[in-house]
Parts: C-alpha cells; structure tokens; sequence
C-alpha cells in the first residue's frame, strides 16, 4: 500500500502525548496524534467532528536530525492577581520524515488538503507554524520501506504502528479533539 511522505522541520516544534495542568512536555518526534490534527485542520474539520478516518491510517515517523530541547518557563496571570507558573518544551532544530499509508485515492485527498489547507498547519502548537516543504509526495512503498530509503550518512531510528499488535504501547491515537473532551487510545509501535 502506498505511503504518502511528510518532511517536518520548523526551526521549533512540539509533539506531546501527555499534558500536565501547570507544565507541557514534548516527544522527541512527531506524534500520531499531532500529525492526524494537523490533516483535520487541513480538510477544515473542526474540533469536535470526526476524526475516526483518520485516525485507522498507518503511520510512521523517522528521526533524520535529532533536535534539543528548549525549555520555555511561563508566568502568567489567573483572575487578576494569582500568579500560574509553568514551563513548555519544544524541540529546536530536529527534522523528521513522517508516512502515513492508506489507499491511493486516500493519500492523494491528504496530499491536495495539505498543500492547500483549510486552516494553518503547524508543528504540535501554534507557535510552531509548519514549512514549505512539508509534502514530499506518494510513494509506492509501505511505511518501513519508505522510510527505509534516503537514509543519508548512519543509522536512522523508524517508529511506526505495529500491525501485529505488539511492540511499545503509547497513548497517541485521537478519538476527539473537542476541548472538553480529548480523548486518545493506544497504538503499538516498533521501532527499527
């Protein structure tokens, strides 16, 4: 089945699967989770459709250029006087090349939605606004293959879903985006 292939190298961005009232962690990659929100917005989906398409595709992420964290600490008023303290991590200067798989018909609606999307696209959190050469195009491969190929110089980590159902469990497939419901469910993943 063929995989549809996204470069993602903002000079920030930010990929988290678990969210703290006060402080916001990042993944050192991109996250299923982040990658399906930024193709809603992009077919124009609200926050509170479904997503449910999306979120059965295949997807797999490889580390080109691990990136370092930044640790971005916050002060922020709450009702006047209290004070709220908290910190927000990014990743600076990291590129990765993530593949979602599906049906041909399928990854060319992605493909034309990201290219002229609905709403902007960006890198985990608003701030972290997406580049220019996010679509690098369909291949015919599946996920492994694809992003076996054009590894440069040394090894790259791959992580991908696991169709068999075994692997590393993570919390990172959407159900909802509504703001007063998000939930997620597990995935597996391997890594090669």
């Amino acid at each position: 089945m063929p995989t549809l292939l996204l470069k993602i190298d903002p000079p920030i961005q930010s990929w988290g699967t678990t969210l703290k009232l006060k402080n916001h962690e990042t993944d050192m990659y991109p996250s299923k989770s982040g990658v399906i929100g930024m193709i809603a917005a992009a077919f124009g989906r609200k926050r509170d459709e479904d997503i449910s398409d999306l979120a059965e595709l295949r997807f797999g992420v490889r580390i080109d250029r691990q990136g370092t964290i930044l640790d971005d600490f916050q002060v922020s008023e709450v009702s006047g006087k209290d004070k709220k303290i908290g910190h927000r991590k990014y990743i600076s200067d990291a590129c990765f090349t993530c593949g979602i798989q599906a049906d041909g018909k399928k990854l060319e609606e992605i493909k034309n939605a990201l290219l002229h999307p609905a709403y902007p696209l960006f890198a985990g959190r608003r701030s972290c606004p997406v580049t220019a050469e996010l679509v690098q195009g369909i291949v015919p491969e599946n996920i492994p293959e694809a992003l076996s190929y054009d590894q440069g110089e040394g090894h790259k980590t791959i992580i991908y879903d696991s169709l068999e159902g075994y692997g590393g469990a993570v919390r990172d497939v959407p159900v909802s985006f509504s703001p007063n419901n998000r939930l997620y469910r597990y995935r597996f993943i391997e890594m090669i």
